[in-house]
């Protein structure tokens, strides 16, 4: 019985110490490979603004998927509000937020994000804002999302309707 137990717990602890990674995106033509992040929208003040838990990055999405859950910063259940990646047609690193789903909410674009956005997949409506708490011009993509087209690296904070 302690067997496995210590058995499971280096196995918890190994996986999460193979994927878990630092929240970097590569700088516009870095000849780095693409990065995949994952954050869980973890509540929802009054005007709608998430706050973000723990931003976890990994070489694959699978890897930050199962890291984020192992490490405890993202639940099981959450729902996948959109990806956002920082090439256009949907190529280059990824940032998956999760979450409760189509609610209207935003969020401020987390380190590493602000400026990086080229393309979203949603199955949202997703409003994109050049600066920060859903101010300045702004870009709508309708489901499942597209290229930011005219507003390449310029959003700051989303909000998905």
């Amino acid at each position: 019985m302690q067997r496995t137990h210590a058995l499971r717990r280096l196995l918890a602890v190994t996986l999460t110490a193979a994927f878990t990674m630092v929240a970097v995106v590569p700088p516009a033509g870095a000849a780095t490979k693409a990065t995949h992040c994952i954050v869980e929208v973890v509540s929802v003040d009054a005007k709608g603004l998430g706050t973000l838990g723990p931003v976890t990055c990994a070489p694959t999405d699978a890897g930050a998927r199962l890291s984020a859950v192992a490490s405890g910063g993202m639940s099981l259940l959450s729902y996948t509000i959109a990806t956002h990646y920082s090439g256009l047609n949907y190529t280059g690193s990824t940032l998956t937020v999760t979450g409760d789903g189509c609610s209207g909410l935003y969020i401020n674009m987390p380190a590493g994000w602000v400026d990086v956005v080229s393309s979203t997949r949603s199955s949202c409506i997703v409003t994109h804002y050049d600066y920060f708490y859903l101010f300045g011009s702004t870009m709508t993509l309708f489901n499942p999302g597209g290229n930011l087209t005219g507003f390449d690296n310029m959003t700051n904070s989303a909000q998905y309707l």
